[in-house]
């Protein structure tokens, strides 16, 4: 007894030396819709979301991570949908109903292929039939390259080196190639460096998008007011402040985003002139000063504070300040963009206020 205790023992103990271990066996499920990112899930935080699921169309969301959401419009009124197949909704004669015309490059039935009746090896068959890298598929049999023998149906494909080896429309984008967790399918921005997915932690204003949310920085529109520092927020936590707030006068505060606060007195339009003379040099810079002092002596022009000079001999005014009065004459520059100007004269000691 001992003896066949010992002989099963052993038999148990090679079963287990040769038993591997796949690391798919644990592969992460978080959001417990029966889908990990290594079974192709592209947003492993929504149960809605996996290769299962239902796509709703025309919602902006891919759920079923297909790398696009489907479509019921129409657009070129030809019969068909994006979600029914059309491969190009702006044309009414593409669609999976049409002939496909051959040897005009175009994909008319939306098959993957334009059709071909040239037979280039002379073999009374066309080259659709022909399977002319060897690979023992056809373009008619779903060879998407019948110039390269390592691109067919059953090929092996490579992940993200942009080339669809198995011929089923994408490259694989389904692996974890830095090792941080994420694939580009499970919504990686760069692969390639571990320090960037949907799960790190942003680091403002360095230019890169760590968290992969599309920007650096604060989130799209922080503070809900219709607008992103993308596309002009000057404060982007503050929901007053926005492109096309109404600004309110000599409060230090440039609600709207144009470059300055707003004044109550309006700027007399000799002030102006003097911009237009000066810069086409019908004036001297000491007009030109004179003019800018009293705008900012009567409180019309609001200078940000700035660091006074020292007093300098120099009569230079440098020529972008020149072009940026003539321009700020014709309106074509904003109050704050002339203002920068004169801060740069008052830190360079040019001009004294």
């Amino acid at each position: 007894m001992k003896q066949l205790f010992s002989i099963f023992f052993l038999i148990g103990i090679l079963f287990l030396g040769t038993f591997e271990f796949s690391p798919l066996a644990f592969a992460v499920d978080e959001d417990d819709d029966g889908y990990s990112l290594e079974d192709g899930d592209c947003n492993d935080f929504n149960p809605t979301i996996n290769p299962g699921a239902t796509d709703i169309p025309d919602n902006g969301l891919d759920e079923n991570c297909d790398g696009m959401d489907s479509t019921t419009s129409d657009e070129d009124d030809d019969g068909y949908s994006i979600a029914d197949g059309d491969c190009n909704d702006t044309h009414p004669e593409i669609n999976p109903g049409a002939t496909d015309v051959p040897n005009n490059g175009l994909d008319e039935n939306c098959d993957g292929m334009d059709s071909t009746t040239s037979d280039e090896d002379d073999d009374s068959k066309s080259d659709n039939k022909d399977d002319s890298d060897g690979d023992g598929y056809t373009i008619e049999e779903g060879d998407c390259n019948d110039l390269d023998s390592m691109i067919h149906p059953r090929a092996a494909e490579i992940a993200n080196n942009g080339v669809d080896e198995n011929c089923d429309g994408v490259d694989d984008t389904s692996t974890d190639q830095d090792g941080d967790g994420y694939s580009m399918n499970g919504g990686d921005c760069n692969d390639f460096n571990s320090s960037i997915n949907p799960g790190a932690e942003e680091i403002p204003n360095n230019g890169l998008d760590e968290n992969c949310d599309g920007n650096d920085g604060p989130p799209p529109d922080a503070d809900k007011d219709g607008y992103s520092i993308g596309n002009g927020d000057c404060n982007d936590f503050d929901n007053s402040v926005y492109p096309g707030a109404e600004e309110i006068p000599n409060n230090g505060i440039d609600e709207d985003c144009d470059g300055g606060d707003l004044s109550d007195y309006s700027i007399p339009q000799w002030i102006k002139n003097n911009a237009k003379w000066w810069a086409e040099g019908a004036i001297d810079d000491e007009s030109f000063v004179q003019g800018v002092q009293y705008l900012i002596k009567n409180g019309i022009m609001d200078i940000p504070q700035t660091s006074q000079g020292k007093f300098s001999d120099s009569d230079n005014i440098p020529e972008w300040i020149r072009n940026n009065a003539d321009w700020w004459s014709k309106g074509l520059i904003t109050d704050g963009d002339f203002v920068k100007g004169i801060q740069y004269l008052i830190e360079k000691g040019i001009m004294r206020v």
